[in-house]
């Protein structure tokens, strides 16, 4: 029986444009396609993270304040401590750095941190997407030097069950991988060894470097034009030599498990190139046997999770007197504020949707960014508020909607 998956797309050049991939007739890609289908039977919430992608809403300048202002609030928050700071500018070095600080954050993706496990939702939220900006900088300083630099297509699901892989899996890991090649997602914490030759990376603990030996329903979509050389490859097979490996040894997941193929029905690379210039949102995903459409899922048009993720980094607000702030549809949002504001602070914005792995609907996250112009909250029928609350420079207010409540209350504040 032959499978297949199918992405529709909203495009800037195209208004219906869509992808198709057959699944490969492996028990691998198989097991796979089992658990995506699982995913998607249950609606679990996922994330279509395009990086290398979307440049016209993505460059180093806006990462950088994006990383900058979640570092000032894990260390407001948290007793972990962050003194580098983005410049609008790259460096491996950098991202190494904090790459680093992310996996001490979290810990293991089967064994996360006290840190992490004690943390509000905003400052889970807050440590994942440290991880998601710095691939996201990685990705866009690659292409801007070289077009055949990796990048492509992530998507991620919440609440996702993963199973470690027997052997036989394992063996198919491979370090070829081509245009539109759909792939397993390295979807535990820290990095592979093939990634950590591909970053120079000095920074990474051992016990970081972490072969990619678990499954579940997520995959990656590559878009590159690169295939890697025989001479890359030797460069390879002698860093693991140095390190005491056997670039045999089928546990150590060298590249890539591929799951499918991209079927172009006739579209040249060239075609598809143009598409993936534009900017890009996904609307529904299809799953497919020989006998037809199985399952589907789209996108619903009031959920931004398809372009901005769980975690959202607003812009900058100057709030007036009795000021209004509408929540774009993001599950979790720190929102860095200005006054100075006389009255009280409206949120508008209905509940995303209702998490059960969550006590809350949804976290929003005000930190004041000017003592000379503090922002004044009085408590209100749309905040529950015991008192008057001034943020001034660093200050942070945390606030969950509570579908019980109807209205958002505080659930950490500094």
């Amino acid at each position: 029986m032959s499978h297949a998956i199918e992405i529709h797309f909203e495009s800037e050049v195209e208004e219906d444009f869509s992808l198709r991939w057959n699944v490969l007739d492996k028990t691998h890609a198989l097991f796979w396609f089992k658990n995506l289908y699982s995913l998607i039977q249950k609606k679990a919430p996922s994330y279509y993270r395009f990086t290398g992608l979307n440049t016209k809403r993505k460059d180093l300048d806006v990462l950088s304040r994006e990383l900058n202002l979640i570092i000032e609030l894990l260390n407001a928050t948290t007793p972990y401590q962050i003194e580098e700071r983005a410049d609008g500018t790259f460096s491996q070095e950098f991202a190494n750095i904090i790459h680093h600080h992310f996996e001490m954050l979290f810990g293991d993706a089967h064994k996360p941190s006290e840190l992490f496990k004690e943390a509000t939702p905003m400052i889970r939220g807050a440590i994942t997407k440290i991880n998601h900006i710095i691939h996201d900088m990685e990705a866009f300083s690659r292409f801007a030097d070289n077009d055949s630099a990796n990048r492509g297509i992530i998507v991620e699901f919440l609440d996702r069950a993963q199973f470690k892989m027997p052997e036989e899996f394992l063996r198919e890991f491979s370090l070829d991988i081509g245009f539109g090649d759909l792939a397993l997602h390295y979807g535990i914490i820290g990095k592979s060894w093939w990634e950590v030759f591909l970053d120079e990376d000095v920074e990474i603990f051992p016990e970081a470097i972490r072969p990619l030996s678990f499954m579940s329903g997520e995959f990656d979509i590559q878009f590159s034009k690169f295939r890697t050389s025989q001479e890359t490859k030797d460069d390879f097979f002698s860093f693991l030599q140095k390190h005491g490996l056997d670039r045999n040894d089928p546990s150590l997941c060298l590249g890539y498990l591929r799951l499918a193929e991209l079927d172009r029905r006739g579209k040249s690379i060239e075609d598809i190139e143009k598409v993936l210039a534009s900017y890009l949102k996904a609307k529904e995903i299809i799953l497919f046997s020989d006998k037809g459409k199985i399952l589907s899922k789209m996108k619903l048009d009031e959920d931004e999770m398809a372009e901005f993720g769980f975690f959202q980094v607003r812009q900058g607000l100057v709030l007036k007197q009795d000021s209004e702030v509408t929540l774009v549809k993001s599950p979790v949002q720190l929102i860095p504020v200005t006054g100075p504001v006389g009255g009280g602070v409206t949120l508008s914005s209905a509940p995303i949707f209702k998490r059960d792995w969550e006590p809350m609907d949804h976290v929003v996250c005000l930190m004041g960014m000017d003592d000379e112009a503090p922002v004044s909250l009085n408590p209100s029928p749309e905040i529950l508020l015991a008192a008057k609350v001034s943020l001034g420079k660093g200050d942070i207010l945390e606030l969950a909607f509570d579908s019980d409540e109807s209205r958002y209350i505080p659930i950490g504040q500094k």
